[in-house]
């Protein structure tokens, strides 16, 4: 259903879901059942949170992932997942991306040393260095690794956009443009979104004023 023209930006009415809990069978088919009761509700993009593999005995929503270009295989196939994206196109439904490109879980497999903070509670997990330079392969590692990223996702999936997870975390505007440059020219002839979760709230992050993303994106 790509030749459905989805709703622009400035139009949205978002819902924000979490797989697991949203239904009562926490997987994509129990999403893909809702669909005519979020239509009903005249909801025309919904934002999944992150569906990417992460650590089932932690409690946070999957914020700490363990392999990026896997999925949460409890919430179901690949199939399941284009079937889902597929029918929200066919409702003009758009379908967003919670990315989480700030941290990762420690048990991710490009970390190989030890944790820096064992014993913070607070302490997220490893952190991408979009600044390091690999002389010997002439690249930013953790730049082409998250540009990889959102190119399988969007190009794979037929996402419409990307919330990207502590932006205020990350720090770096340079890899937001550059990974809305990468959402946008996967998507091809469709409207992208990106949106930044930024706590607190800085506007200058957004397209309106110079910034990189269409939108921020804060928690009270």
């Amino acid at each position: 259903y790509d030749h459905i023209k989805l709703h622009e930006n400035d139009q949205l009415i978002i819902y924000e879901i979490y797989v697991a809990d949203f239904t009562e069978n926490g997987q994509f088919s129990g999403v893909l059942s809702k669909l005519d009761y979020l239509s009903d509700l005249v909801i025309n993009a919904i934002e999944l949170m992150p569906v990417q593999d992460y650590m089932g005995n932690e409690h946070n929503w999957g914020y700490s992932p363990t392999h990026h270009f896997a999925l949460k295989a409890t919430y179901g196939t690949k199939h399941d997942l284009k079937k889902l994206v597929d029918e929200c196109h066919r409702r003009g439904i758009r379908v967003f991306l919670d990315g989480v490109f700030n941290h990762s879980s420690l048990r991710i497999i490009q970390y190989y040393s030890e944790k820096h903070h064992p014993d913070d509670p607070y302490y997220w997990g490893p952190e991408f260095n979009y600044d390091y330079y690999d002389e010997k392969l002439k690249l930013k590692p953790a730049v082409k690794y998250a540009q990889d990223i959102v190119r399988y996702w969007i190009e794979e999936f037929h996402l419409d956009g990307i919330r990207f997870d502590a932006a205020k975390q990350m720090d770096n505007y340079n890899i937001l443009y550059e990974l809305d440059r990468i959402g946008r020219s996967s998507r091809r002839n469709q409207p992208f979104f990106t949106q930044a979760e930024h706590v607190p709230e800085k506007v200058d992050i957004t397209k309106a004023n110079k910034g990189p993303v269409d939108a921020c994106w804060s928690s009270p």
